[in-house]
């Protein structure tokens, strides 16, 4: 049975695959949404970082829940915004050694990222 998952990754600059990636989820220009069927990408789409507001990171969490995200790979993350992903049913996985949206792609695939915790959160947020 295919298993199908939409991977949001933090990028910096760059499209598609090959896409920067951010350290830190809420500062990315934007968001690879990227369809993973079986462990292989099978659709990249960027998606723009909306500016911060009131609500913080709230709004990208929402922005990216509906589109359809059921996971996230970060490598840096306050606590509003992974509280808010898990609350929203996304698995988050923290992964500071992917440097390209593939790379990090690769990572979840081969079972490499692990949960990202509440003692991998920065400080301060």
């Amino acid at each position: 049975m295919e298993q199908t998952i939409r991977v949001a990754v933090p990028v910096e600059s760059g499209e598609g695959l090959e896409a920067l990636r951010s350290a830190h989820f809420g500062h990315a220009a934007a968001f690879a949404l990227v369809d993973v069927t079986d462990g292989k990408p099978t659709g990249v789409t960027m998606l723009a970082n909306p500016p911060h507001s009131h609500g913080g990171c709230g709004t990208t969490v929402n922005l990216l829940v509906s589109q359809g995200v059921t996971t996230v790979s970060a490598a840096g993350m306050g606590r509003g915004p992974l509280g808010g992903l898990l609350a929203a049913g996304v698995d988050v996985h923290h992964d500071v050694e992917s440097a390209t949206v593939a790379e990090a792609i690769a990572a979840i695939a081969e079972g490499r990222p692990h949960s990202f915790g509440s003692d991998h959160v920065c400080q301060g947020h």
